[in-house]
């Protein structure tokens, strides 16, 4: 039995778009907990300026083979902070989940 996968249609592409994005910019570090805990990928943090702080951007996992990745799946170095308006070098810290 084939299983015949087809394009989506406008709105389909409109809200998954609109869940990409909220694990992208909001709901980050749900996302990257759950891909340090399901495949053990260490925790990372964008850091940047924010409300007249430094806070943590964004999250996602290192995986082994390098780069990045986060809702957009595998991120490479140079476009890690594109979203957000970053450019290398990245203020990159080391997160723990607890």
């Amino acid at each position: 039995m084939a299983i015949v996968v087809n394009q989506p249609d406008r709105h389909s592409r409109e809200y998954l778009h609109a869940i990409v994005h909220s694990y992208l910019d909001g709901l980050c570090y749900v996302f990257a907990l759950g891909l340090h805990e399901g495949l053990g990928w260490p925790l990372v943090g964008l850091m940047g300026e924010w409300g007249g702080g430094r806070v943590i951007r964004h999250a996602a996992v290192r995986p082994p083979n390098g780069g990045f990745f986060d809702a957009r799946g595998k991120t490479e170095q140079k476009e890690f902070g594109e979203p957000f308006g970053y450019h290398e070098p990245y203020d990159l810290v080391d997160l723990e989940a607890s």
